[in-house]
């Protein structure tokens, strides 16, 4: 399911939540009534650019903020859509970019906070929402917007509250605070999911709604300060319907029938009541689908929307009143297999942070994870989230016998085929390795470091310098050498060819761009050293050409070769193998300055893995994943894209095995959530964080030992462990006893 988005954010959403919750529901409640911090912020779509907490009002010392998404390149003044977040008005934040895919459509969109109903009850969420809108009009000239033009778009609460800015253009009491002599009045609103008559939300509740709107401590009741049965003039007060006149602007309107959250009903009531008064307005039910809407169709529908009303580019024929279908896609996934989550993750935590009215339920609104990931917890699709429901998910526990094989939730169409299954081997058939290799330099490999009944392998990682010296002439020595012993001594390889510092000269000459960095003064590989290191610029175009070039030979070599048994998808670099990029303070301006976008780094790596997928179709495949730039945006994107490509053949590998929790593990605390996820989809494979012999204290409690046991929780079956600890005959019995857990 996709909420409210055009490209595929719901597996950050998911790494990121997953990845932080054993530490944040532990944590005190947000002392800011339920705002989401700003680690989980949307990065800006492609060609265009964010301005982030602009102030657009004050209350008493309590600084409203906006986030400002521009196209890059306007011709003229853009229309402006103020984004609107859900989160039942008592949680969530502008960090989850409510709308701001429209930018790329040529709008300027602005995603705003508000005071939610822990900070003040109704109507101080409208007052804000207008303040941003005069807002908006009073600095329409310093961001180039037309402040003609204004509409809003919201999902859930934040439905609610665009329906309600457009059926109070001239509700002046709702007018508080600053820029008072500009208009709130907006053009164009979208409402997915929102409620538009409190008083009715339980009259029409459908069979299996657990939420009571009536009850005393109803997201409802909060937004309002009590009851609303027992406060109906207030709940009115708070009704978009109450409002409705002939001179609102034109809605659109999208709601699930499904939906046990937000009945249905409420769309059908606010269609009806603008139908009657003349008001332009078009209802869309997504049939089948629940509270949770997005996907293509729906924001394909969203953007002919304002673009007829915003840009006038539609008919400007007389008002309408129109009803439309589609089917819904939003079925929650299968994400995780059999493997529960490592990461702590119990009803109770979960109760402590999320169940606001502490009524031993998690409803949809008191949820702050992604919308995606409550769909896979909330198994009878109720709405509410209980013990049952939590001990039953799949994500959690061992699947129902008739569970649905795992498919991606990234697919918005079936995946493309798995490329070479007609040379041989299909991905069904292409098994993952299994067992303990050795992780050594690019030297070579002494029969005593390796032959040990235990150790199944060892990591064949030679620099792409080496291997083709000059373009086009290949020295294949090496390798070949390496597999020879393989052979001889009954063992198998991994095969890695490291790019990044390793590339050779050729490729710089020829001209591709690079970046540098000194080993020294860099956060990752600070080393003590103060070597420059060169690599080439990962989305450059020379660079990628070369690149997959050497991986076309190599694929034509050793696609066949029964000794190699997993291949390592690399490319530029720190270390030419795992996936992030030198982070120091420089080195993020550098990047900056080189024009470094997530979406650059996504497509880039996409076009690597086809490289990898076309070269080696009989091989299992695996690629890094690390935060890039600090940020989980690029890994999670680039595994959705493997596990789509090549399905049981494509795994995540780590290089940070350490045996610590997420909430210890906080580098990597999303990437634990994405070896959960996509471990039982494919595989999982990890080097160790360092060696335990010499280094215990990158370990947790348990060493190395631990970490195994961990990651094998992810569906891994394949562990480099480094050649110091293979060698260390103390840790023997140890490596013995995880080499025999690993064949059963």
């Amino acid at each position: 399911m996709k909420f409210d988005c055009c490209t595929p954010r719901t597996f950050l959403a998911i790494a990121f939540w997953a990845g932080c919750l054993a530490t944040s529901l532990l944590a005190e409640p947000p002392a800011n009534g339920g705002r989401q911090p700003d680690r989980g912020r949307t990065t800006a779509p492609e060609g265009t650019k964010v301005l982030r907490d602009l102030e657009y009002a004050r209350v008493g010392n309590a600084r409203l903020l906006l986030d400002l998404y521009l196209p890059e390149n306007p011709r003229g003044p853009v229309p402006v859509i103020v984004g609107i977040h859900g989160g039942g008005w008592a949680n969530g934040s502008k960090e989850g970019g409510q709308g701001s895919w429209l930018a790329r459509h040529g709008y300027a969109v602005a995603v705003i906070n508000y005071r939610l109903s822990g900070e003040a009850i109704f109507p101080a969420q409208i007052e804000d929402c207008k303040a941003a809108v005069r807002w908006l009009r009073a600095n329409a000239r310093k961001y180039g917007l037309n402040a003609d033009r204004i509409g809003a778009t919201g999902h859930s609460a934040g439905g609610h509250l665009a329906s309600l800015l457009a059926t109070t253009g001239d509700v002046r009491e709702f007018d508080k605070g600053e820029n008072l002599e500009y208009s709130s009045r907006i053009q164009a609103a979208c409402s997915l999911a929102g409620p538009t008559d409190l008083l009715q939300m339980d009259a029409h509740a459908p069979p299996g709604a657990r939420l009571k709107h009536d009850s005393p401590g109803s997201p409802e009741a909060r937004l309002i300060g009590g009851p609303i049965q027992e406060n109906k003039e207030k709940a009115a007060r708070a009704n978009p319907i109450a409002y409705v006149t002939k001179d609102d602007p034109p809605l659109l309107i999208v709601h699930g029938d499904q939906d046990t959250t937000v009945p249905w009903h409420q769309a059908r009531l606010l269609y009806e009541a603008l139908k009657q008064a003349g008001v332009s307005v078009h209802f869309h039910t997504v049939e089948g689908a629940g509270h949770g809407l997005g996907g293509r169709e729906v924001n394909e529908l969203i953007a002919a929307f304002f673009d007829r009303h915003l840009r006038g580019t539609g008919p400007a024929d007389a008002p309408t009143a129109e009803t439309s279908k589609s089917k819904g896609t939003d079925a929650p996934p299968n994400l995780a297999g059999n493997r529960p989550l490592p990461l702590g993750l119990t009803w109770e935590r979960v109760r402590e942070r999320e169940d606001a009215d502490q009524d031993g339920k998690v409803t949809r609104e008191e949820f702050k994870g992604p919308p995606p990931l409550f769909d896979r917890l909330d198994r009878n699709r109720d709405g509410v989230l209980t013990l049952e429901d939590f001990h039953a998910a799949p994500l959690l526990n061992h699947p129902a016998k008739d569970e649905p094989k795992p498919v991606n939730p990234a697919d918005e169409t079936p995946g493309p085929e798995v490329p070479g299954a007609q040379a041989g081997k299909s991905s069904r058939e292409v098994r993952p390795p299994v067992g303990l290799f050795v992780c050594r330099g690019p030297s070579p490999t002494p029969e005593r470091e390796v032959n040990f009944p235990f150790i199944d392998g060892w990591l064949v990682r030679p620099g792409w310098d080496k291997v083709e010296p000059q373009e086009g002439n290949f020295d294949w020595t090496y390798i070949d050498n390496e597999i020879a012993l393989a052979k001889k001594l009954k063992k198998r390889i991994t095969l890695c060819v490291l790019g990044g510092p390793q590339t050779p000269d050729w490729v710089y000459d020829a001209g591709a761009s690079s970046f540098a960095f000194r080993l020294g003064a860099n956060r990752k590989y600070g080393r003590k050293s103060d070597r420059d290191v060169r690599i080439p610029v990962l989305w450059d175009e020379t660079y990628l050409a070369k690149w997959t070039a050497l991986v076309r030979e190599l694929g034509r070599r050793y696609d066949r070769e029964e000794a190699v048994v997993l291949i390592h998808i690399t490319g530029a670099t720190g270390n030419g193998l795992e996936m992030q990029l030198p982070f120091g303070p420089e080195d993020r301006k550098n990047w900056d300055r080189l024009g470094y976008t997530p979406e650059k780094a996504i497509k880039a790596w996409q076009r690597i893995i086809d490289a990898f997928a076309d070269a080696f179709p009989s091989k299992p495949l695996d690629i890094d994943i690390h935060p890039v730039l600090g940020s989980d945006e690029v890994a999670a994107e680039v595994a959705a894209y493997g596990s789509k490509k090549l399905a049981k053949r494509f795994g995540v590998f780590g290089g940070w095995l350490s045996g610590k929790d997420a909430s210890q593990d906080r580098h990597h605390a999303g990437m634990h959530a994405l070896a959960a996820i996509y471990g039982p989809l494919g595989f999982a494979a990890f080097q160790m964080i360092g060696n335990e012999t010499r280094q215990p204290e990158r370990f947790a409690k348990g060493g190395l030992k631990a970490a195994i046991e961990q990651a094998m929780s992810w569906n891994a079956r394949y562990f480099e462990v480094w050649q110091t600890d293979a060698m260390n005959e103390e840790l023997h019995p140890m490596l013995k006893e995880m080499a025999a857990k690993l064949k059963k």
